[in-house]
């Protein structure tokens, strides 16, 4: 083919978002692929994002970008591409966010901080502490009626920001062990 683009490049461009119209630009020798992909102060960054929370992320999302090298710039983006194929060894899927870079801060290659943001609406949620995994299930203590704590079963869902969210297993005003929970458990 020309160009020097065989069927497994053209497929990891597609992968990065680019179009049919673009890849046979780029398979003709009309363009370089780095005009499409870095293009005008805009970049993309790939994040990973780990099997379980891939449920919470779409596409057109905001997310928030950080460099630990350069702390005095913070970017906001959006995510435009989601890649379908999960990474066996890790258990992540590669998301790619768009972030305008005027001045050009972010460079190729460079380990940045990824915050996505992801509107849980209300729920009952317990600290992170509080639960106890088994292997099997996850537990917390519940306080009860004269001091006894006593174990139960919950079902969580999402963690975000130290805490687990309950889909089930505790009511709300429950309270529970946060501290030294596995000395209890012993």
């Amino acid at each position: 083919q020309s160009g020097g683009i065989a069927g497994a490049a053209a497929t990891r461009l597609k992968l990065l978002g680019l179009s049919p119209w673009q890849i046979e630009e780029i398979r003709r020798g009309r363009v370089n692929a780095d005009e499409f992909l870095l293009h005008n102060g805009r970049v993309w960054i790939y994040a990973d994002v780990y099997e379980f929370e891939v449920a919470a992320v779409k596409i057109g999302q905001k997310a928030e970008i950080s460099s630990p090298a350069n702390s005095d710039h913070r970017f906001e983006g959006t995510i435009t591409g989601i890649n379908p194929v999960l990474d066996p060894a890790t258990r992540t899927l590669k998301v790619r966010i768009e972030v305008q870079d005027p001045d050009g801060v972010l460079t190729p290659e460079a380990f940045v901080n990824v915050n996505i943001h992801v509107n849980l609406g209300e729920s009952l949620a317990v600290q992170e502490d509080a639960i106890i995994h088994t292997g099997n299930s996850d537990l917390v203590f519940v306080v009860e009626n004269g001091g006894r704590f006593v174990p139960r079963e919950v079902a969580l869902g999402i963690k975000a920001r130290g805490y687990y969210q309950v889909k089930s297993g505790l009511a709300e005003g429950q309270q529970v062990v946060t501290a030294a929970n596995f000395l209890i458990d012993s």
